[in-house]
């Protein structure tokens, strides 16, 4: 019954603290105050010794963008990409090739005359004697030092002489088996 009270109390504990004091939602500021943007950019590397060659220009004033890149190709002309970008058109690109388009001929190797050596005779491979059977062995060399017969379980019964169970093999033991 404590127990059922001790809850009871927790709860009215819980229900009586003031709820907190919220602000009233605010409108944040808007991104019309920001500047329109503008940019420009422009690079080239011309690299004799790779053949790189390459440029690129833009510009931007608010949402319209405008531009140019060139690259070197490898047979030998210059692309030129003018492209321009706003919100009513979008994208265009106009793309020109500039320069006479030069194919190298292939270097073909010169055909060699091929050789063939003449073949010589093979001598005959001369017979392998066959292996000699291995001599069976009549004795073992030395007996073991312990058997299978000669575990024992020690103390002084019979299977272990003297309390030097399983060395009964070794003459250790009064008895043998």
């Amino acid at each position: 019954m404590f127990t059922y009270f001790a809850i009871a109390c927790l709860f009215g504990v819980a229900a009586a603290v003031p709820p907190v004091a919220v602000a009233p939602y605010q409108v944040g500021v808007g991104i019309s105050s920001l500047n329109i943007p503008r940019y420009g950019f422009n690079y080239a590397v011309n690299d004799p010794l790779t053949g790189d060659n390459k440029a690129q220009t833009e510009l931007r004033d608010g949402d319209v963008v405008k531009g140019s890149y060139s690259v070197a190709e490898p047979d030998g002309t210059l692309r030129v990409v003018d492209y321009s970008a706003d919100a009513v058109s979008g994208f265009n690109a106009v793309v020109k090739r500039l320069g006479p388009a030069v194919h190298p001929q292939p270097i073909l190797a010169p055909v060699a005359k091929q050789i063939v050596a003449p073949i010589a005779p093979i001598a005959p491979i001369a017979s392998i004697a066959p292996i000699a059977p291995i001599a069976p062995i009549a004795a073992p060399i030395a007996s073991p030092l312990l058997t299978t017969s000669s575990i024992g379980l020690g103390g002084l019964g019979a299977w272990g002489g003297l309390g030097l169970g399983g060395l009964g093999d070794l003459g250790l033991g009064a008895w043998k088996h």
